[in-house]
């Protein structure tokens, strides 16, 4: 014990040697090693090793009863605990959040471009509906002596030499 004073008394008294490093030997003995080259033994500074400890295997939410919850840790040598987390009320309803900005813009659907009387063969006209996709669709429409109208399909009827087009939206229009 008088060596650590002395120690302690040069190296804050008149710095005349400090400490170069110190180590823990085989042993478990502090050593340190003074600037002079001093080799200093403090004696055993480790203790024995210690038993193996316990560690966490697992926390789980295991219930609910009102607003606590309850979790249960399990532990590496088989034992477990439990705690519980209070929770909070449902608190009350915001405010109404801003607008969202527009959307882009869909993709183009395709409509009807015209629709033309392309022949007529006795009481049948021959009519080409041309749609805006490029694709085109014929129908014929057999006219009665007495000028009946006519229904040549869902959505189409044709009437005194007028075709009357009824879209899928609620929209028509008349060609002719």
């Amino acid at each position: 014990m008088s060596e650590i004073l002395n120690i302690g008394a040069e190296l804050y008294g008149y710095i005349q040697r400090g400490v170069e490093s110190m180590q823990i030997n085989d042993d478990g003995c502090l050593i340190v090693i003074l600037t002079d080259g001093t080799t200093v033994n403090l004696g055993v500074v480790k203790g024995d090793t210690g038993s193996a400890g316990i560690g966490i295997t697992s926390i789980a939410k295991t219930g609910t009863s009102g607003l606590a919850d309850t979790y249960t840790i399990s532990y590496s040598n088989g034992t477990a605990s439990n705690f519980t987390v209070t929770n909070g009320a449902k608190g009350d309803k915001g405010d109404k959040g801003d607008k969202g900005d527009r959307g882009n813009t869909g993709n183009t659907g395709v409509g009807i471009v015209s629709i033309t009387k392309a022949s007529t063969s006795g009481l049948t006209d021959t009519y080409r509906i041309l749609l805006s996709n490029g694709s085109s669709y014929g129908f014929n429409v057999t006219n009665g002596e007495s000028g009946e109208s006519y229904t040549a399909g869902e959505g189409i009827s044709i009437s005194g030499g007028v075709i009357s087009v009824s879209y899928a939206d609620g929209d028509s229009a008349l060609y002719g």
